[in-house]
C-alpha cells in the first residue's frame, strides 16, 4: 500500500532555540502509524535570530525536511503559505501544524495521524479533553478555558473542546474543501486557529480531537498578545453567530479598528475607579462639596491613567515624544477632561441639588448620578486628544 505523505508544517519567528530539536522529533515519529510518510516544513518568517539560516542546514541533511522562506511576518501568512507549498511542491495528503517552540510534544502525532487513518479529516490537540493537560500558567489556564467557552457558546460546535492550539491536522480533500478565504489569517493574533475549527465544520468536515500536554516554553518568548486576541476572538465569534442568524456585519473588522479605544476604554474603568473612591470619600470623610471632590479625584485618576496608557494602550505607538513630555502633555489634555467634568456635575448640582432617589429601602445619592454623567464626554475628549497629540504616531 503506498504511504500517504504527510508534511508537518512547523511556521516559526525567532525559534532558533528550539527548532533542531524539533525537526529531530517530528522526523522520529516516523514510521510509528503505518501508511504514512513524514516530512517537516519550516515556514519562517525571516527570523532575525538567525532560524531560517539554520533550518536550511537541516535541509541538505535530510531530504524529509523542507524550507520556505515566507517574505512578510505573521504567523497566519506563515501557516497558510506553508499549507499550500506543503501541497503543490512536497504533494501532501496531509497537512499538520505545530508550534515549533517545544509548547507541543512531537510524540503525539501518531494520535493524530491514527484519527487520519480511521477516516478523520480534521483533528484537533486538545489540552481540555480527557488526557489532555494545560501546564501553563494560571492565569493562561483561565484564558484558555473562558475563550473556548465563548467559542463553543457562540459558534455552536461542541464537537471540539479546545479551539485555540495549532496542533491540528487536515486531511488534502478537506484543506481543497475549505473556505479559505473566510479565514481572518492577514492579524497579528493567533486567530486563525480558532477560524480553522469553524471552517472545517462549514465544510462538512468528519471532525474529532485528541489530548494533548501543552507546556511551557523552553526557548524563546511568546509572540501571542492575550488583549489583541481577545478582541479577535469575541469580534471573530459573535460575527459567526450573527451570521448563523443571516446578519452578514463586520464585527471583527470593527473591533479590529477598535482595538487601541478599547483598550484606551479598559484603562480609562481603572481610572473610573479611582475616581469614583477618591470622589465618595472626600464627600463622606472630609465633607468636601461634589465639584471640589470630583476635581481632586480626577486628578489623581489621570495619574492612574497615564501610568497605564504609556506602558499599554500606547506600548508599540512610535513617538518621538519624550516621557516627560507625554506626562505632561497628558496632563494638560486631560485638564481638559477635568473642566468637563467639574461643568457637569457643577451644573448638575446647581440644578438637582443633594438630593436622594429612594428605591425600596436603597437611597442612592444623586451625586452618583452626576459622577456617572461624566463619563462620556470625558473619556471621549481624552481618547481623541492623546490618541491625536499626546501618542501622535510618527512616521
Amino acid at each position: 500500500m503506498k504511504e500517504k505523505k504527510v508534511v508537518v508544517v512547523a511556521p516559526t519567528f525567532n525559534e532558533r532555540g528550539s527548532i533542531e530539536k524539533v525537526v529531530r522529533l517530528i522526523l522520529e515519529q516516523n514510521g510509528k502509524v503505518p501508511g504514512f510518510d513524514i516530512h517537516v516544513l519550516v515556514a519562517d518568517s525571516h527570523s532575525p535570530d538567525g532560524t531560517g539560516e539554520l533550518a536550511k542546514k537541516l535541509v541538505s541533511k535530510n531530504p524529509r525536511v523542507h524550507f520556505l522562506d515566507v517574505v512578510e511576518r505573521g504567523l497566519g501568512l506563515a501557516i497558510i503559505k506553508g499549507y499550500e507549498y506543503a501541497l503543490k511542491k512536497i504533494q501532501a495528503e496531509v497537512l499538520m501544524q505545530i508550534d515549533a517552540d517545544l509548547q507541543h510534544d512531537p510524540n503525539d502525532i501518531p494520535k493524530f495521524l491514527q484519527k487520519i487513518s480511521e477516516g478523520y479529516e480534521y483533528v484537533q490537540g486538545s489540552r481540555l479533553t480527557a488526557g489532555g493537560k494545560n501546564n501553563i500558567a494560571f492565569s493562561r489556564q483561565m484564558f484558555t478555558i473562558f475563550a473556548n467557552l465563548v467559542l463553543r457558546l457562540l459558534t455552536g460546535i461542541w464537537k471540539i473542546t479546545d479551539f485555540t492550539p495549532s496542533y491540528k491536522a487536515y486531511t488534502k480533500n478537506l484543506f481543497l474543501r475549505m473556505n479559505w478565504q473566510a479565514v481572518p489569517w492577514h492579524g497579528t493574533t493567533f486567530l486563525i486557529q480558532p477560524a480553522a475549527v469553524v471552517e472545517a465544520a462549514r465544510a462538512g468536515a468528519k471532525m474529532t480531537e485528541v489530548p494533548i500536554i501543552f507546556r511551557n516554553r523552553r526557548a524563546d518568548r511568546s509572540k501571542n498578545e492575550i488583549m489583541n486576541y481577545i478582541i479577535d476572538i469575541f469580534g471573530y465569534a459573535i460575527e459567526v453567530r450573527l451570521s448563523k442568524w443571516g446578519m452578514n456585519l463586520p464585527i471583527l473588522f470593527l473591533a479590529r479598528r477598535s482595538k487601541t479605544f478599547i483598550k484606551f476604554g479598559t484603562v480609562g474603568f481603572t481610572g473610573t475607579l479611582v475616581d469614583f473612591i477618591f470622589y465618595k470619600l472626600f464627600i463622606a470623610k472630609f465633607g468636601f462639596t461634589p465639584p471640589n471632590a470630583k476635581l481632586i479625584s480626577t486628578i489623581l485618576a489621570i495619574q492612574n491613567n497615564f501610568f497605564f496608557n504609556n506602558v499599554w494602550t500606547f506600548k508599540k505607538r512610535k513617538t518621538k515624544n519624550s516621557l516627560i513630555l507625554r506626562w505632561l502633555l497628558f496632563n494638560l489634555v486631560s485638564s481638559g477632561g477635568v473642566i468637563i467634568s467639574y461643568g457637569v456635575v457643577y451644573l448638575l448640582h446647581a440644578l438637582y441639588g443633594d438630593g436622594f432617589i429612594y428605591i425600596s429601602k436603597i437611597h442612592i445619592a444623586y451625586n452618583n448620578f452626576y459622577f456617572f454623567a461624566t463619563i462620556p464626554p470625558v473619556m471621549t475628549w481624552n481618547f481623541l486628544m492623546n490618541h491625536f497629540v499626546t501618542w501622535k504616531k510618527e512616521d
